[in-house]
């Protein structure tokens, strides 16, 4: 058995050669039961400034929102304030379009049918740059055909989430950063996470990056009017840690809810998918997981949470194309001295969508 020292000498040299030291950087959190087996910073969270990563450095963390917001919906179900299997229709009656008869349950699950606005044709180059309000936003997927009807199929959409952050604004009659503050990120302890407006002064906020052919350049942030309750979440690792401590204690829903939020959806037909409400459900070595992997302006993340051994990994990155997903794997692997791959190995914790 390999000692606490050794584990962690293996995890630095790991995380160490992904991350390297002059450039982009990473933040990384092994943690178990009320503790954390290991947590190293590397590289940097401003070249410019060349200010290094730390504990406390907030990373933009894309769809790791999605199993934030999916939570806070469920509170709002689990409080009376709507039902999971009511229509959009219901919450957001001046929204048109063949979407608005999908649930609230089919948003969470991918299974509405709404075509995801960032594979449509030119949104990225002459749609989004016209967005100014959340309508403007809404127009550009609504009055989309529907790729398949509500329920007989799986497609990954960040448009169902779009309008979750809208319905949880709605039924709380409260912003979604503020609905979402009080729900999730308080309670959990996430002292400094938020979904900050675009001209907001967030303390010790990275800056994302990318390479190009070698050469490292700036990736300007993805507006909150576009990622919203999809990918607008920004947090630390401290905040992370927080996070899935309160998830795995079942300090935000009780143990019966989350059993249900991992439950693998079920199409009309019978046939399940591995994605539950909000989490992606996957395995490592073959050993269960659920978490969701994300990627916006700059920035890779992963949360992936062992729910048998009571452990959870965090990758954050300001690098565009950081591996976190295979970084997460390799991590958990060792950190918590999973088996030998076998043909059943689900290839890491969470797939990346």
């Amino acid at each position: 058995m390999a000692t606490a020292t050794s584990t962690s000498a293996r995890l630095d040299a790991l995380v160490g050669a992904a991350a390297g030291s002059g450039g982009p950087g990473a933040a990384v959190a092994v943690t178990h039961a009320d503790g954390v087996l290991y947590e190293g910073c590397f590289g940097l969270a401003d070249i410019e400034w060349r200010q290094p990563v730390s504990p406390d450095t907030t990373f933009a963390l894309g769809s790791v929102t999605k199993p934030v917001t999916a939570l806070a919906v469920t509170l709002t179900a689990r409080a009376g304030m709507l039902d999971l299997d009511s229509a959009v229709a219901e919450h957001l009656p001046r929204v048109v379009g063949p979407g608005t008869s999908a649930t609230v349950r089919q948003l969470l699950t991918h299974t509405s049918g709404i075509p995801n606005f960032l594979s449509l044709p030119g949104f990225q180059e002459r749609i989004e740059p016209l967005v100014r309000t959340s309508d403007d936003m809404l127009a550009a997927f609504t009055a989309e055909p529907l790729d398949f009807a509500p329920g007989t199929r799986w497609a990954y959409s960040n448009s169902g989430y779009r309008l979750l952050d809208l319905v949880l604004s709605a039924v709380t009659a409260t912003p979604f950063d503020r609905a979402l503050a009080d729900l999730v990120l308080r309670p959990a302890g996430m002292t400094t996470a938020c979904v900050p407006a675009d001209d907001a002064v967030v303390p010790n906020r990275a800056r994302g990056y990318r390479r190009d052919d070698g050469t490292v350049r700036v990736v300007a942030p993805t507006r909150r009017v576009v990622s919203g309750g999809a990918g607008g979440l920004v947090a630390s690792l401290r905040d992370m840690v927080a996070f899935d401590r309160a998830v795995r204690r079942h300090r935000l829903v009780d143990e019966a809810t989350d059993r249900n939020m991992l439950q693998p959806v079920r199409l009309l037909s019978g046939h399940t998918e591995d994605y539950g409400l909000g989490w992606v459900l996957s395995s490592c070595r073959g050993e269960q997981a659920a978490g969701h992997t994300g990627g916006i302006g700059g920035f890779s993340s992963v949360y992936a949470r062992f729910p048998r051994l009571d452990a959870g990994v965090i990758v954050l990155s300001n690098d565009a194309g950081f591996p976190a997903s295979l970084l997460a794997h390799e991590v958990a692997t060792v950190a918590l001295d999973l088996p030998d791959p076998d043909a059943t190995d689900g290839g890491g914790p969470v797939p990346a969508v």
